[in-house]
């Protein structure tokens, strides 16, 4: 394999790992409130806070979040009685009506059983949109994290092809300066066209880098027409895996907290509150009614009158007790569903842990032949410097370790990845970048972690 043929598989993965996020956001000729506060490189930590305050795809979790809260403030309303207001005027009025208006005010069919279970069901898909929101935006922080590592690798495969591109002139002098030899105008032409193509692979590693940078000012806010913020990658690494690589992971923990395992108890719990209101069809409803007199009896006296009672359905075709059934059908449906689930959620733990230690493994594997090709290589140009080895020799090493060098920035990027993506099954990422008390509160105005930015702004 080729210095060029390794540095494309390299590419192959930093892009994949950078895609999944679009760019249209609307151009706009002001500076956007995102590009206002990234004014200094944005390591991994500053711009999860930026992300967290300004990006429009949690925005939108948000607004959701914020309308299910107000149907539950809407379904309080069901405590309360509606009253209606009807009023008549008789046109042709008998001569003895001497008051031909009426009034009624009704409550209709009061229901506040039914009013207590709405209530409750409209709570739990409030709990709904909150563990929804919350892995939006857990996605995002990982997505984030992958970005970052990407950025990073790419950093370190534009350092390789800086590399290659001195030894590829160094190569290309010598081919130069041995004119007379057998071959040697085939073998020049060759190192120049080598050199032609490590500089459109260093064109290609911008590129890949730009691309990366705009998906990255998309997540945190950025309008389509600003210029992505300055990222310092250096230790993203260490921020985005924070020693999560090396960590054997509590299972039992991770399960407690796992969001879509939430998300199926609320469903159960939404099924039981069905199966409650269900029954409370049954339970007769309050009717209150205030009335004056009616003008064509003539044998009331004028005045105001309050009636209470009772509305009681007798006869419906069994709907109300097939839709028992229905509603236990349902409960038993989802008590499935939530077994399944866990087994489903446990062995997506152990493929990631397995997928985690397998990455890790190729990685350590691709240092090592690094490692050997290094020995090889400072051999090789022992031997060249005493006189033993020509420079063919000393070139086919240096090709075989730059080849080691960008296979191991290939598997050390993928490690990362399973990685990141353990511990965000982990709900370890969430949970150090988010306060989940705070964020469910309606009436906190903060709820990250960190002091990169100023949470009053």
């Amino acid at each position: 394999m080729s210095p060029r043929q390794s540095t494309a598989r390299l590419l192959g993965l930093a892009i994949a790992a950078c895609a999944g996020l679009a760019d249209a956001t609307p151009a706009a000729r002001a500076e956007s409130p995102a590009a206002a506060e990234a004014q200094t490189p944005l390591d991994f930590p500053a711009a999860v806070e930026l992300a967290l305050r300004r990006s429009p795809l949690l925005r939108q979790g948000q607004i959701q979040l914020e309308v299910r809260r107000m149907d539950e403030q809407d379904g309080r309303a069901g405590y309360w009685p509606a009253v209606h207001l009807q009023a008549d005027y008789l046109i042709n009025a008998p001569g003895s009506v001497t008051e031909p208006a009426s009034l009624h005010l009704t409550t209709g069919e009061y229901n506040p059983v039914g009013a207590y279970f709405t209530v409750q069901a409209k709570r739990e898909i409030t709990r709904l949109a909150q563990l929804t929101y919350l892995q939006a935006i857990a996605d995002g922080l990982q997505q984030a994290g992958e970005l970052f590592l990407s950025l990073a690798t790419l950093d370190q495969a534009k350092t390789l092809q800086a590399e290659q591109m001195e030894w590829g002139r160094r190569h290309l002098a010598w081919c130069a300066n041995r004119t007379n030899q057998f071959g040697a105008p085939l073998e020049l032409q060759t190192a120049e066209q080598e050199l032609v193509a490590l500089g459109l692979e260093g064109e290609r590693l911008a590129i890949r880098q730009r691309q990366a940078k705009r998906n990255l000012a998309a997540m945190l806010g950025f309008e389509a027409d600003e210029t992505p913020p300055a990222v310092q990658t250096a230790a993203a690494r260490a921020q985005v895996l924070e020693g999560f690589a090396n960590s054997p992971g509590d299972r039992e923990r991770a399960e407690r907290n796992a969001l879509d395992l939430q998300m199926l108890d609320v469903h159960l719990r939404l099924q039981k509150l069905g199966v409650k209101g269900a029954y409370a069809e049954f339970i007769p409803r309050p009717t209150f009614l205030l009335r004056t007199t009616d003008p064509l009896d003539e044998s009331q006296e004028d005045g105001l009158f309050f009636s209470a009672g009772l509305s009681v359905p007798l006869w419906d075709a069994g709907r109300r007790r097939l839709n028992i059934h229905r509603q236990k059908a349902i409960l038993e449906q989802r008590v499935l569903e939530r077994s399944s689930g866990v087994e489903a959620w446990r062995r997506r733990w152990s493929d990631a842990c397995d997928q985690r230690d397998l990455a890790a493994a190729d990685a350590a594997l691709a240092t090592q032949r690094v490692r050997l090709a290094e020995l090889n290589f400072q051999g090789q140009e022992l031997a060249f410097d005493s006189g033993r080895a020509d420079w063919p020799a000393l070139n086919i090493a240096h090709r075989l370790l730059a080849e080691a060098r960008a296979h191991a920035l290939e598997m050390d990027l993928a490690a990362d990845r399973a990685a990141l993506a353990l511990r965000n099954l982990s709900r370890d990422l969430l949970d150090r970048y988010v306060t989940v008390d705070d964020l469910l509160d309606p009436a906190a105005d903060t709820w990250w972690d960190g002091d990169a930015m100023d949470p009053d702004k």
